[in-house]
Protein backbone atom coordinates (compact mmCIF):
# COMPACT_ATOMS: atom_id res chain seq x y z
CA UNK A 1 0.00 0.00 0.00
CA UNK A 2 1.37 3.39 -0.79
CA UNK A 3 0.91 7.07 0.31
CA UNK A 4 -0.67 7.56 -3.12
CA UNK A 5 -3.30 5.07 -2.05
CA UNK A 6 -4.44 7.03 1.03
CA UNK A 7 -4.47 10.37 0.39
CA UNK A 8 -6.11 12.45 -2.02
CA UNK A 9 -4.67 15.50 -2.31
CA UNK A 10 -1.30 13.83 -2.54
CA UNK A 11 0.54 13.66 0.69
CA UNK A 12 3.43 15.65 -0.60
CA UNK A 13 0.87 18.77 -1.56
CA UNK A 14 -0.84 19.14 1.95
CA UNK A 15 2.70 19.44 3.38
CA UNK A 16 3.67 22.10 1.12
CA UNK A 17 0.25 24.07 1.42
CA UNK A 18 0.08 23.66 5.18
CA UNK A 19 3.76 25.07 5.19
CA UNK A 20 2.91 28.11 2.61
CA UNK A 21 -0.55 28.49 4.33
CA UNK A 22 1.86 29.22 7.83
CA UNK A 23 4.41 31.66 5.49
CA UNK A 24 1.82 33.45 4.50
CA UNK A 25 -0.27 33.99 7.82
CA UNK A 26 3.56 35.47 9.66
CA UNK A 27 3.95 37.41 6.49
CA UNK A 28 7.59 35.74 5.89
CA UNK A 29 8.83 37.34 2.93
CA UNK A 30 12.16 35.97 2.33
CA UNK A 31 12.11 32.22 2.88
CA UNK A 32 14.93 29.28 2.26
CA UNK A 33 13.55 26.18 1.47
CA UNK A 34 16.70 23.53 3.22
CA UNK A 35 16.64 20.33 1.20
CA UNK A 36 14.11 21.49 -1.77
CA UNK A 37 14.99 18.27 -3.50
CA UNK A 38 11.76 16.37 -1.84
CA UNK A 39 9.48 16.97 -4.73
CA UNK A 40 10.96 20.49 -5.41
CA UNK A 41 9.86 22.40 -2.85
CA UNK A 42 11.17 25.54 -4.16
CA UNK A 43 8.82 25.08 -7.17
CA UNK A 44 5.73 25.12 -5.40
CA UNK A 45 7.00 28.81 -3.26
CA UNK A 46 7.05 29.96 -6.31
CA UNK A 47 4.10 28.84 -8.50
CA UNK A 48 0.71 27.89 -7.00
CA UNK A 49 -0.36 24.32 -7.16
CA UNK A 50 -4.49 23.91 -6.35
CA UNK A 51 -5.92 20.49 -6.47
CA UNK A 52 -9.06 19.62 -4.48
CA UNK A 53 -9.02 21.87 -0.92
CA UNK A 54 -5.57 23.14 -1.65
CA UNK A 55 -6.65 26.78 -2.52
CA UNK A 56 -4.27 29.15 -0.76
CA UNK A 57 -1.19 28.49 -1.96
CA UNK A 58 0.55 31.71 -3.21
CA UNK A 59 2.45 32.93 -6.24
CA UNK A 60 2.74 36.04 -7.47
CA UNK A 61 4.64 38.90 -5.00
CA UNK A 62 4.22 36.76 -1.71
CA UNK A 63 8.30 36.43 -1.48
CA UNK A 64 10.85 38.70 -2.06
CA UNK A 65 13.65 36.54 -1.83
CA UNK A 66 13.71 32.56 -2.40
CA UNK A 67 17.08 30.60 -1.71
CA UNK A 68 16.91 26.70 -2.26
CA UNK A 69 19.76 24.34 -1.60
CA UNK A 70 20.50 20.81 -1.19
CA UNK A 71 23.43 18.27 -1.31
CA UNK A 72 24.29 17.11 -5.07
CA UNK A 73 24.58 13.02 -4.23
CA UNK A 74 25.82 11.13 -7.09
CA UNK A 75 23.97 8.20 -8.51
CA UNK A 76 21.06 8.73 -6.50
CA UNK A 77 17.52 7.66 -8.52
CA UNK A 78 14.59 10.59 -7.75
CA UNK A 79 11.15 8.70 -6.02
CA UNK A 80 8.81 10.95 -6.66
CA UNK A 81 7.41 10.73 -3.72
CA UNK A 82 10.23 10.49 -1.17
CA UNK A 83 13.64 11.68 -3.16
CA UNK A 84 17.10 13.28 -2.64
CA UNK A 85 18.43 15.78 -4.30
CA UNK A 86 20.89 14.98 -6.88
CA UNK A 87 22.47 16.87 -9.31
CA UNK A 88 19.65 16.67 -12.09
CA UNK A 89 17.38 17.36 -9.48
CA UNK A 90 19.18 20.55 -9.02
CA UNK A 91 18.88 21.27 -12.44
CA UNK A 92 15.48 20.30 -12.41
CA UNK A 93 14.79 23.24 -9.93
CA UNK A 94 16.63 25.31 -11.30
CA UNK A 95 14.58 24.63 -14.97
CA UNK A 96 11.32 24.81 -12.83
CA UNK A 97 12.05 28.41 -11.41
CA UNK A 98 12.73 29.71 -14.84
CA UNK A 99 9.87 32.83 -15.89
CA UNK A 100 7.45 31.41 -17.88
CA UNK A 101 4.40 32.40 -19.70
CA UNK A 102 2.24 32.59 -16.92
CA UNK A 103 4.91 34.86 -15.12
CA UNK A 104 5.49 37.33 -17.71
CA UNK A 105 1.29 37.85 -18.68
CA UNK A 106 0.21 38.40 -14.85
CA UNK A 107 3.39 39.99 -13.86
CA UNK A 108 4.20 40.29 -10.12
CA UNK A 109 3.96 43.55 -8.37
CA UNK A 110 7.79 43.34 -6.83
CA UNK A 111 11.36 41.62 -7.63
CA UNK A 112 11.96 38.80 -6.36
CA UNK A 113 14.82 36.32 -7.16
CA UNK A 114 15.47 32.94 -6.98
CA UNK A 115 18.73 31.64 -6.11
CA UNK A 116 19.58 27.48 -5.76
CA UNK A 117 22.63 26.27 -4.10
CA UNK A 118 24.49 23.02 -3.80
CA UNK A 119 25.31 22.45 0.07
CA UNK A 120 24.91 20.89 3.00
CA UNK A 121 22.83 21.98 6.20
CA UNK A 122 25.25 21.39 8.44
CA UNK A 123 27.20 23.78 7.14
CA UNK A 124 26.64 28.00 7.16
CA UNK A 125 26.79 30.27 4.62
CA UNK A 126 26.41 33.92 5.30
CA UNK A 127 24.58 34.55 2.09
CA UNK A 128 21.68 32.76 4.11
CA UNK A 129 21.61 34.37 7.33
CA UNK A 130 18.74 36.41 8.82
CA UNK A 131 15.94 35.12 6.25
CA UNK A 132 12.81 35.26 7.77
CA UNK A 133 11.43 31.45 7.40
CA UNK A 134 12.94 28.52 6.97
CA UNK A 135 11.12 25.29 5.48
CA UNK A 136 12.53 21.76 5.88
CA UNK A 137 10.35 19.13 4.53
CA UNK A 138 11.10 16.03 4.85
CA UNK A 139 14.67 16.31 4.89
CA UNK A 140 15.97 15.64 8.53
CA UNK A 141 15.24 12.37 8.87
CA UNK A 142 17.89 11.98 6.04
CA UNK A 143 20.67 13.53 8.20
CA UNK A 144 23.42 10.79 9.56
CA UNK A 145 23.81 11.52 13.58
CA UNK A 146 26.60 13.99 13.44
CA UNK A 147 24.45 16.24 10.72
CA UNK A 148 21.11 15.85 13.05
CA UNK A 149 23.45 17.42 15.65
CA UNK A 150 24.45 20.47 13.44
CA UNK A 151 20.79 20.89 11.86
CA UNK A 152 19.68 23.08 14.36
CA UNK A 153 22.89 25.11 15.02
CA UNK A 154 22.88 25.79 11.36
CA UNK A 155 19.39 26.95 10.73
CA UNK A 156 17.60 28.23 14.21
CA UNK A 157 21.29 29.03 15.92
CA UNK A 158 22.77 30.97 12.48
CA UNK A 159 20.29 31.62 9.84
CA UNK A 160 17.75 32.93 12.83
CA UNK A 161 14.86 32.63 11.23
CA UNK A 162 11.31 33.98 12.50
CA UNK A 163 9.57 30.92 11.81
CA UNK A 164 11.02 27.65 10.82
CA UNK A 165 8.96 24.81 9.73
CA UNK A 166 9.83 20.74 10.00
CA UNK A 167 8.10 18.34 8.69
CA UNK A 168 9.08 14.28 9.08
CA UNK A 169 7.44 10.71 9.23
CA UNK A 170 5.56 10.02 12.06
CA UNK A 171 6.75 6.64 12.78
CA UNK A 172 3.46 5.26 14.85
CA UNK A 173 1.91 5.78 11.79
CA UNK A 174 3.23 3.32 9.68
CA UNK A 175 1.08 0.52 11.81
CA UNK A 176 -1.07 1.51 8.60
CA UNK A 177 1.66 0.77 6.23
CA UNK A 178 1.56 -3.65 6.49
CA UNK A 179 4.97 -4.34 4.67
CA UNK A 180 7.13 -1.81 7.39
CA UNK A 181 5.94 -4.64 10.13
CA UNK A 182 5.54 -1.45 12.52
CA UNK A 183 6.37 -2.60 16.35
CA UNK A 184 8.15 -5.81 15.07
CA UNK A 185 11.69 -7.19 14.70
CA UNK A 186 11.90 -6.90 11.17
CA UNK A 187 10.32 -3.09 10.86
CA UNK A 188 11.20 -1.48 8.34
CA UNK A 189 11.30 2.23 7.52
CA UNK A 190 8.88 4.20 4.41
CA UNK A 191 12.61 4.87 2.46
CA UNK A 192 15.92 3.59 1.76
CA UNK A 193 17.79 5.99 3.08
CA UNK A 194 16.15 6.98 5.93
CA UNK A 195 18.33 7.30 9.40
CA UNK A 196 15.52 7.05 11.52
CA UNK A 197 11.68 7.31 12.16
CA UNK A 198 10.51 9.12 15.17
CA UNK A 199 7.26 8.83 17.55
CA UNK A 200 5.36 11.78 17.95
CA UNK A 201 7.01 12.43 21.67
CA UNK A 202 10.60 11.91 19.90
CA UNK A 203 10.07 14.58 17.39
CA UNK A 204 8.76 16.67 20.40
CA UNK A 205 10.85 16.16 22.56
CA UNK A 206 13.95 16.62 20.03
CA UNK A 207 11.70 20.26 18.49
CA UNK A 208 11.59 21.10 22.37
CA UNK A 209 15.02 20.85 23.19
CA UNK A 210 16.20 22.72 19.96
CA UNK A 211 13.81 26.13 20.63
CA UNK A 212 14.58 25.80 24.51
CA UNK A 213 18.46 25.98 23.05
CA UNK A 214 17.99 28.74 20.45
CA UNK A 215 15.65 31.05 22.20
CA UNK A 216 12.09 29.20 19.86
CA UNK A 217 8.75 28.55 21.10
CA UNK A 218 7.28 24.97 18.63
CA UNK A 219 4.26 23.82 18.14
CA UNK A 220 2.73 20.87 16.78
CA UNK A 221 0.64 19.49 13.76
CA UNK A 222 0.47 17.59 10.36
CA UNK A 223 -1.01 16.46 7.52
CA UNK A 224 -2.10 12.85 6.48
CA UNK A 225 -5.26 11.53 8.50
CA UNK A 226 -6.84 8.48 7.56
CA UNK A 227 -10.01 9.30 10.26
CA UNK A 228 -10.05 12.58 12.34
CA UNK A 229 -9.80 10.43 15.68
CA UNK A 230 -6.72 8.44 14.28
CA UNK A 231 -4.97 7.32 17.88
CA UNK A 232 -1.72 7.08 15.50
CA UNK A 233 -2.03 10.89 14.64
CA UNK A 234 -0.84 12.11 11.26
CA UNK A 235 1.13 10.60 8.60
CA UNK A 236 3.70 13.68 8.45
CA UNK A 237 4.31 15.21 11.61
CA UNK A 238 5.21 19.05 11.54
CA UNK A 239 7.22 21.50 14.15
CA UNK A 240 6.67 24.91 13.76
CA UNK A 241 9.80 26.98 15.54
CA UNK A 242 8.39 30.98 16.05
CA UNK A 243 11.53 32.99 16.97
CA UNK A 244 10.68 34.17 21.06
CA UNK A 245 10.10 37.82 19.92
CA UNK A 246 7.71 36.93 17.57
CA UNK A 247 5.23 35.90 19.98
CA UNK A 248 6.12 38.61 23.15
CA UNK A 249 8.84 36.48 24.46
CA UNK A 250 12.05 37.91 25.42
CA UNK A 251 14.70 36.81 22.92
CA UNK A 252 18.86 37.11 23.43
CA UNK A 253 20.33 36.23 19.19
CA UNK A 254 22.82 33.85 19.74
CA UNK A 255 26.02 34.03 20.02
CA UNK A 256 27.33 31.73 17.12
CA UNK A 257 30.55 32.92 15.32
CA UNK A 258 30.00 33.09 11.72
CA UNK A 259 33.44 33.26 9.86
CA UNK A 260 33.32 36.24 7.22
CA UNK A 261 33.56 35.76 4.02
CA UNK A 262 32.37 31.92 4.57
CA UNK A 263 30.73 30.85 1.38
CA UNK A 264 31.08 26.86 1.26
CA UNK A 265 27.45 26.75 -1.01
CA UNK A 266 28.20 26.21 -4.56
CA UNK A 267 25.55 28.95 -6.38
CA UNK A 268 24.15 27.18 -8.83
CA UNK A 269 21.86 29.84 -10.49
CA UNK A 270 20.15 33.00 -9.72
CA UNK A 271 16.51 33.55 -11.02
CA UNK A 272 15.02 36.88 -11.61
CA UNK A 273 11.33 36.94 -11.82
CA UNK A 274 9.88 39.47 -13.69
CA UNK A 275 7.78 42.18 -11.87
CA UNK A 276 5.29 45.27 -12.81
CA UNK A 277 7.11 48.59 -12.60
CA UNK A 278 4.23 51.05 -12.09
CA UNK A 279 4.14 54.37 -13.39
CA UNK A 280 2.90 57.50 -12.06
CA UNK A 281 -0.98 56.62 -12.48
CA UNK A 282 -3.71 59.67 -12.00
CA UNK A 283 -6.36 58.99 -8.98
CA UNK A 284 -9.19 59.09 -11.13
CA UNK A 285 -7.57 55.75 -12.93
CA UNK A 286 -6.53 53.89 -9.04
CA UNK A 287 -10.30 54.52 -8.40
CA UNK A 288 -11.88 52.88 -11.06
CA UNK A 289 -9.19 49.79 -11.02
CA UNK A 290 -10.03 49.45 -7.40
CA UNK A 291 -13.86 49.82 -8.16
CA UNK A 292 -13.21 47.25 -11.20
CA UNK A 293 -11.55 44.52 -8.24
CA UNK A 294 -14.41 45.18 -5.47
CA UNK A 295 -16.64 44.29 -8.87
CA UNK A 296 -14.66 41.04 -9.57
CA UNK A 297 -14.85 40.69 -5.86
CA UNK A 298 -18.12 40.38 -5.49
CA UNK A 299 -18.49 37.15 -8.17
CA UNK A 300 -16.06 35.12 -5.47
CA UNK A 301 -18.57 33.64 -2.99
CA UNK A 302 -17.38 30.23 -2.63
CA UNK A 303 -13.76 31.34 -1.61
CA UNK A 304 -14.45 33.55 1.38
CA UNK A 305 -16.29 33.38 4.38
CA UNK A 306 -19.40 35.24 3.80
CA UNK A 307 -20.10 36.76 7.34
CA UNK A 308 -24.15 37.22 7.10
CA UNK A 309 -24.58 33.82 4.25
CA UNK A 310 -25.47 36.88 1.76
CA UNK A 311 -25.29 35.50 -2.07
CA UNK A 312 -23.02 37.18 -3.72
CA UNK A 313 -25.67 38.95 -5.93
CA UNK A 314 -26.18 41.11 -2.34
CA UNK A 315 -23.34 43.09 -2.83
CA UNK A 316 -25.00 44.69 -6.20
CA UNK A 317 -28.35 46.58 -6.73
CA UNK A 318 -29.36 46.95 -10.34
CA UNK A 319 -30.79 50.09 -11.14
CA UNK A 320 -30.68 52.38 -14.23
CA UNK A 321 -30.61 49.51 -16.76
CA UNK A 322 -26.89 48.64 -16.79
CA UNK A 323 -25.38 50.78 -13.97
CA UNK A 324 -24.59 48.63 -11.05
CA UNK A 325 -24.92 50.09 -7.48
CA UNK A 326 -22.00 48.23 -5.42
CA UNK A 327 -22.35 47.85 -1.32
CA UNK A 328 -19.72 45.94 0.77
CA UNK A 329 -17.48 46.23 3.57
CA UNK A 330 -14.07 43.74 2.36
CA UNK A 331 -11.54 42.76 4.95
CA UNK A 332 -7.85 44.25 3.82
CA UNK A 333 -6.35 40.84 3.64
CA UNK A 334 -9.16 39.83 1.12
CA UNK A 335 -8.75 42.40 -1.39
CA UNK A 336 -4.65 42.35 -0.52
CA UNK A 337 -5.00 39.16 -2.43
CA UNK A 338 -5.95 40.47 -5.86
CA UNK A 339 -2.40 41.03 -7.70
CA UNK A 340 -3.69 44.59 -9.85
CA UNK A 341 -4.18 46.01 -6.13
CA UNK A 342 -1.15 44.53 -5.56
CA UNK A 343 0.67 45.80 -8.59
CA UNK A 344 -0.79 49.30 -8.46
CA UNK A 345 0.08 49.80 -4.82
CA UNK A 346 2.96 47.51 -3.84
CA UNK A 347 1.91 47.09 0.17
CA UNK A 348 -1.26 47.45 2.03
CA UNK A 349 0.08 50.17 4.24
CA UNK A 350 0.56 52.45 0.51
CA UNK A 351 -3.80 51.39 0.00
CA UNK A 352 -4.40 52.56 3.34
CA UNK A 353 -3.22 55.53 3.10
CA UNK A 354 -4.40 56.45 -0.39
CA UNK A 355 -7.97 55.81 0.57
CA UNK A 356 -7.47 57.33 3.91
CA UNK A 357 -6.87 60.63 2.64
CA UNK A 358 -8.32 60.47 -0.82
CA UNK A 359 -11.62 58.56 -1.26
CA UNK A 360 -15.07 59.70 -1.34
CA UNK A 361 -16.32 55.85 -2.52
CA UNK A 362 -14.02 54.27 0.01
CA UNK A 363 -13.86 54.25 3.89
CA UNK A 364 -11.13 52.53 5.83
CA UNK A 365 -12.42 51.13 9.18
CA UNK A 366 -10.15 49.60 11.41
CA UNK A 367 -10.93 47.00 14.87
CA UNK A 368 -14.78 46.10 13.79
CA UNK A 369 -16.65 44.46 16.37
CA UNK A 370 -19.76 42.03 15.97
CA UNK A 371 -22.22 45.01 16.58
CA UNK A 372 -20.27 47.31 14.10
CA UNK A 373 -20.80 44.28 11.22
CA UNK A 374 -24.43 44.15 12.24
CA UNK A 375 -25.07 47.57 11.56
CA UNK A 376 -23.52 47.67 8.14
CA UNK A 377 -25.45 44.67 7.25
CA UNK A 378 -28.68 46.55 8.03
CA UNK A 379 -27.45 49.60 6.03
CA UNK A 380 -27.41 47.00 3.09
CA UNK A 381 -23.60 46.49 3.02
CA UNK A 382 -22.53 42.91 1.49
CA UNK A 383 -19.47 41.79 4.22
CA UNK A 384 -16.74 39.67 3.15
CA UNK A 385 -13.52 38.43 5.11
CA UNK A 386 -10.60 36.01 4.45
CA UNK A 387 -10.82 32.50 6.22
CA UNK A 388 -7.38 31.87 7.88
CA UNK A 389 -7.78 27.69 7.41
CA UNK A 390 -4.08 26.37 9.04
CA UNK A 391 -5.39 28.38 12.58
CA UNK A 392 -8.14 25.93 13.04
CA UNK A 393 -4.87 23.18 12.74
CA UNK A 394 -2.23 24.85 15.00
CA UNK A 395 -4.12 26.11 18.09
CA UNK A 396 -1.49 26.18 20.79
CA UNK A 397 -1.15 29.34 23.18
CA UNK A 398 2.06 30.64 21.39
CA UNK A 399 0.27 30.81 18.20
CA UNK A 400 -2.73 32.59 18.92
CA UNK A 401 -1.31 34.83 20.73
CA UNK A 402 0.94 35.80 17.41
CA UNK A 403 -2.97 35.56 15.90
CA UNK A 404 -4.88 37.49 18.60
CA UNK A 405 -1.72 40.83 18.09
CA UNK A 406 -2.35 40.66 14.61
CA UNK A 407 -6.30 40.86 14.50
CA UNK A 408 -6.33 44.13 16.58
CA UNK A 409 -4.94 46.09 13.57
CA UNK A 410 -7.79 44.69 11.15
CA UNK A 411 -8.56 46.64 8.66
CA UNK A 412 -12.05 46.57 6.62
CA UNK A 413 -12.45 48.96 3.43
CA UNK A 414 -16.03 50.29 2.99
CA UNK A 415 -17.02 50.65 -0.74
CA UNK A 416 -20.29 52.15 -1.88
CA UNK A 417 -19.51 53.31 -5.69
CA UNK A 418 -21.82 52.88 -8.66
CA UNK A 419 -20.11 51.12 -12.01
CA UNK A 420 -21.45 50.24 -15.62
CA UNK A 421 -21.94 46.56 -16.20
CA UNK A 422 -21.97 47.00 -19.84
CA UNK A 423 -18.41 48.42 -19.62
CA UNK A 424 -16.58 44.74 -18.06
CA UNK A 425 -17.58 41.91 -20.62
CA UNK A 426 -17.82 38.56 -18.71
CA UNK A 427 -14.67 37.13 -20.71
CA UNK A 428 -12.84 39.72 -18.27
CA UNK A 429 -14.76 38.18 -15.08
CA UNK A 430 -13.56 35.20 -16.48
CA UNK A 431 -10.13 35.91 -16.78
CA UNK A 432 -10.37 37.77 -13.30
CA UNK A 433 -11.26 34.72 -11.74
CA UNK A 434 -9.11 32.35 -13.50
CA UNK A 435 -6.14 35.05 -12.81
CA UNK A 436 -6.94 34.98 -9.29
CA UNK A 437 -7.04 31.17 -8.86
CA UNK A 438 -3.26 31.92 -9.55
CA UNK A 439 -2.80 34.87 -7.43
Amino acid sequence: MTTKQLFDPPLWMQRRTLALLILKDFNIKTVIDAGCGEVLSIFILIYEIAQGAMLEVLKNGFFDKIAGFDIGIEGVEMDLTFCILDDGCIELAKLASQPNEYDLRFLRESKATVDIYKGSVSEIDERLVNYDGIVSLEVIEHLCPNELLLFPKVTLGAYNPKVMIVSTPNAEFNVHFPNLKYGSKESQFRHYDHKFEWTRLEFNEWANEQALTYGYQVCFSGVGLLKSDDDFGYCTQFGIFLRNDLVGLEYKKNNITIPSSSNPYELSETIHLPFYEVCEAQDDYLFKELEEQFYYLSFEGKSVTEIDNFSANDAMDTTNGNVVVTRMCVQLERIWTKLRVRQLFKSSENLVSFLSKKSNNFEVLEDLSRSDLAVLKKEGFFLMRKEKDCMRTLNEKVWLHYLEKERESDFYIKACFTIEEKCIEDNEIEEEKAFDYFA
